[in-house]
């Protein structure tokens, strides 16, 4: 697994999207919620990414709807995390496109990517 310096470099793997607080954890936005995580004395907590057809993939995690938690012993799958939240992504890409207009932050956010299209927010992982 690939180790950084700090936390701005794993924040580097989704860089257009928003960094906020939601429930007092870490929130990512891009088109709406992305994903947030929190930390538990037993547990790593990753919400917002379980999907029904992902389930499989999950076997051996505890889920509950768009929980999943990693236990602290084990190593975090980086890879099933990674796919995880650009399949997320892509689906709030997808809802934005359809919708046909975005607030004004995502506009900021695409702007300031030098980005017109909706894929500005999607992750570059």
């Amino acid at each position: 697994m690939r180790r950084f310096d700090d936390v701005d470099g794993y924040i580097a793997a989704a860089p257009k999207a928003e960094e906020s607080i939601s429930y007092g954890m870490p929130y990512y936005k891009c088109h709406g919620a992305l994903v947030g995580f929190a930390a538990y004395k037993q547990h790593v907590s990753l919400f917002g990414a379980v999907r029904e057809q992902d389930r499989a993939r999950l076997r051996g995690y505890d889920i509950a709807k768009g929980t999943i938690r990693f236990p602290i012993g084990r190593p975090l799958p980086v890879r099933l995390i990674r796919d995880l939240v650009a399949a997320r992504a892509r689906r709030n890409d997808a809802r934005a496109a359809r919708a046909g207009s975005c607030r004004r932050s995502q506009r900021r956010v695409a702007a300031a990517a030098g980005s017109r299209g909706w894929g500005a927010c999607r992750p570059g992982i």
